[in-house]
């Protein structure tokens, strides 16, 4: 397998080639200029639109097209970048990236699609009100950007009313932003397929587009001045959600990034059993079934957050709370052992290692890093530099960032009133 990272005029691409018989192709526009509950949603409703119909394909006619090839095509929007994942066998590539085509570059965007679009965005809005996991870290979200940043979400209520002032000339003006704006592109397949997908891009963006100006914008995530407790009723739960984090100074590459995200790893690593937050409050204590934590929303450019994600049952809540602070104290105060040192860098390596099992999580990683504005050799670099983090730094950036008294503490579920006030006696 060799991945490979090349400029070309008006876009990027990295290049995973394998000889496999399957192809991954992921396509990213970065598309933010303000973060507002209009232009949410006016990418939300692109992302519907561009499948809905395009060419001579009706929306039933396109999305049977694919199916038929064995191939999938799928649009998301997110942090103000639209994004193009399409998958398929080598063998159908040139017909499904016909179809891709033919979405990306005459789309219908009809009237009724539009109107049933809506819609469908308007009934998802209803259900995000009882989604107490996505309500709780929103929240912390929201905790440490202002109404502007990318990663700012908006409550649901304030998208609903939004939602009734979007035209569909929005939707195309988004679309042709979306046309000529700079892209990141990952292609992972056999060579021949690599050089049929590439061809498709040369010839897409011959075209000058405007210059990848967002790349070169830090937005910082605010600093919380002290600890705080969010609380969101949600009560058709049976759990209360929470997601507890704090704001970190970092942009990706600093070493004290490294470290603080291996410490942070050693807390509470993300998937599995290993961290101390599984073996404590877990498995100990019985007091929740999952809990994780990572680093989130850092780029090249931008700083981010640490987050812990967790639930209790509501009798459990106000312990599970207190039992998740201890720990975080214990490692901010004492740090990680030598034990621990040395079998995280094995954990790390291992799960670095398994994410290249196949074609589409090879390409993936190697997008995301491409996105966050770095290439696959950079990414390298900074994986070396994690594994190569010393106990000393480690322990030196947890105690100078995993800040106790600046923890924030976002909750959503069945909460009372007696429990919020003892969840909020907690901090004090």
């Amino acid at each position: 397998m060799e991945i490979k990272t090349t400029d070309y005029d008006n876009f990027k691409c990295s290049v995973v080639a394998k000889d496999t018989p399957v192809v991954s192709v992921i396509i990213t526009a970065d598309l933010h200029a303000s973060n507002s509950p209009q232009n949410t949603l006016v990418g939300e409703l692109l992302t519907d639109l561009l499948l809905a119909g395009a060419g001579k394909y009706s929306r039933d006619d396109f999305l049977q097209a694919v199916a038929a090839l064995g191939s999938s095509i799928n649009v998301s929007f997110s942090q103000g970048r639209l994004t193009i994942s399409l998958k398929s066998l080598a063998e159908n590539l040139s017909k499904t990236l016909k179809l891709l085509e033919v979405a990306i570059t005459n789309p219908t965007f009809s009237t009724s699609e539009y109107k049933r679009a809506t819609k469908t965005v308007k009934n998802s809005l209803e259900l995000y009100k009882e989604e107490a996991r996505t309500l709780a870290e929103d929240a912390l979200k929201r905790s440490f950007y202002g109404e502007t940043d990318r990663h700012y979400r908006y409550e649901p209520v304030d998208l609903i009313k939004a939602l009734n002032k979007i035209k569909l000339t929005d939707i195309k003006s988004l679309h042709k932003s979306f046309l000529t704006t700079f892209w990141f592109v990952s292609i992972g397949g056999n060579k021949k397929s690599v050089k049929t997908t590439l061809s498709l891009f040369k010839r897409l963006k011959k075209k000058p587009v405007v210059p990848k100006t967002n790349m070169a914008i830090a937005v910082l995530a605010e600093k919380s001045k002290k600890s705080k407790v969010l609380v969101e009723l949600v009560s058709s739960k049976q759990n209360v959600e929470f997601s507890i984090g704090g704001h970190l100074p970092f942009v990706l590459g600093d070493k004290d990034f490294m470290a603080f995200t291996f410490g942070l790893t050693v807390l509470g690593k993300w998937g599995g059993f290993a961290g101390r937050l599984m073996s404590t409050v877990r498995e100990k204590e019985g007091l929740t079934y999952t809990i994780y934590a990572r680093t989130e929303g850092v780029s090249k450019t931008e700083t981010g957050y640490w987050r812990i994600l967790t639930f209790f049952a509501p009798k459990d809540a106000v312990t599970g709370v207190k039992s998740t602070l201890r720990e975080i104290k214990k490692i901010y105060q004492e740090g990680i052992t030598e034990e621990e040192w040395g079998r995280f860098k094995e954990i790390l390596k291992t799960g670095e290692a398994l994410s290249y099992d196949s074609l589409a999580g090879t390409v993936s990683l190697v997008h995301s890093a491409l996105v966050s504005g770095i290439d696959y050799e950079e990414y390298k670099k900074y994986q070396k530099m994690l594994y190569e983090v010393s106990r000393e730094d480690i322990n030196k950036t947890l105690k100078q960032y995993l800040l106790p008294e600046n923890v924030v503490i976002s909750a959503a579920g069945p909460i009372d009133k007696k429990l919020e006030k003892e969840l909020k006696m907690v901090i004090k």
